[in-house]
């Protein structure tokens, strides 16, 4: 029998907790060779921990799975994104670390359609002029043949650059290997970036956040857009310098931004980007659904156990500790 520790965070809201009605919805397997337990991070029961083959969950402290997990085998993670992780030194030995990329493609691909459109008619412009009570018509032209640079070509990105293609974008990304992809015309590495971004209406950034992507969107970067363009922060808040965007956007360099995510989250009050010219910003709600984001993480998780109960090593979603995701 394979004992599996879900832990949920209860300040996270309804659609983010494994309940056993979903576990139950969701993992087809017997229940006498896989036998779940349900706890809050507040309220860690030490002993069901020790005894678990499997964590399944959000917000585990690596420190004390290092402790007290010791017959581990798996811990899944409901997010996709896994730095606060990392390194995954902490693992018990023969223990395999998965997340939950992949789940989240449906809605990105949707707010990306939206905020591509919001950047490609001006909408920040416009939303700016309202706040001061400003007429201010601008004409934009239509997306057709318009250019769009995507930072990462994963799930996430993948998504985006479906959402380009809608919109009759030519699409270029930027990854690791440089390596051709489907849904992009060009592929380039990492490496050259700047020259990537030079010719784009558009950068949108999608990248897992590592030790080679944090600060990956410097003031440099920003600099080589084209005057006019827009960004959009699809990824993690680190991966861009936020105050050369605020810059950026200040000095009209940027007509337009749209970030979902920050360096610290909440963004606190303080923050000089809630006072930041033709911004827009959203409070990391680009990839999540109300209903049926906790059925599909689990969904991997089913066949990850699966193949644990074959003796096999689980391979789906792992996370590598040499590539950070």
């Amino acid at each position: 029998m394979l004992r599996v520790y879900v832990q949920n965070q209860k300040e996270r809201g309804e659609a983010y907790q494994i309940t056993p009605e979903r576990w139950r919805s969701t993992v087809h397997l017997p229940a006498e060779k896989v036998h779940a337990t349900f706890h809050d991070k507040s309220n860690v029961d030490l002993a069901a921990l020790g005894v678990a083959d499997v964590c399944v969950g959000s917000g585990f402290d690596p420190a004390l799975i290092q402790r007290h997990a010791r017959k581990l085998k798996l811990l899944h993670v409901t997010s996709a994104g896994v730095e606060k992780y990392l390194p995954l030194d902490w693992l018990p030995d023969g223990a395999v670390f998965t997340n939950s990329r992949g789940v989240h493609a449906g809605k990105a691909e949707q707010y990306a359609l939206m905020t591509l459109l919001m950047l490609s008619s001006k909408f920040p412009l416009l939303a700016d002029a309202q706040r001061h009570h400003r007429w201010a018509p601008v004409l934009t032209p239509m997306t057709m043949g318009q250019r769009v640079t995507i930072v990462g070509l994963g799930n996430l990105g993948t998504a985006v650059a479906r959402a380009a293609q809608t919109l009759g974008m030519d699409v270029t990304a930027v990854t690791r290997s440089g390596k051709p992809a489907s849904h992009a015309a060009r592929v380039v590495p990492t490496s050259n970036l700047k020259d990537a971004v030079s010719d784009a209406n558009y950068v949108v950034l999608t990248c897992p956040l590592t030790d080679a992507t944090r600060g990956l969107i410097s003031d440099e970067v920003i600099k080589s857009i084209p005057r006019g363009g827009g960004l959009i922060n699809m990824a993690r808040g680190a991966v861009l310098d936020t105050t050369a965007l605020i810059n950026a956007l200040r000095e009209n360099h940027l007509s337009g931004a749209v970030l979902d995510v920050f360096d610290e989250e909440p963004l606190p009050a303080s923050s000089p980007l809630w006072n930041c010219p033709n911004l827009v910003i959203t409070p990391h709600v680009s990839c999540d659904e109300p209903l049926g984001y906790i059925e599909k993480t689990l969904q991997s998780l089913n066949e990850n156990l699966a193949q644990l109960l074959e003796g096999r090593r689980p391979n789906i979603n792992v996370v590598s500790p040499l590539h950070q995701y």
